[in-house]
């Protein structure tokens, strides 16, 4: 998610996706700017799964669920 303009990329819901990077990428969900968004987070469910990333799932605080 990235921010464009103030609020845009806030509010995201990410669940019970799947996702193979090809050990191409670092994260399947990449937050690139959390911070302006307190009153609509974005949030990534710990039933998304990913392979072959170079580094993992998300870049934020994985959600139970």
């Amino acid at each position: 998610m990235h921010q464009q303009l103030a609020g845009d990329g806030c509010g995201n819901v990410f669940r019970s996706n799947k996702s193979d990077l090809g050990g191409a990428g670092n994260y399947a969900i990449n937050v690139t700017d959390q911070s302006g968004c307190s009153a609509r987070p974005n949030v990534v469910y710990s039933s998304n799964t990913v392979t072959n990333a170079k580094i993992g799932l998300t870049n934020i605080k994985v959600t139970t669920g």
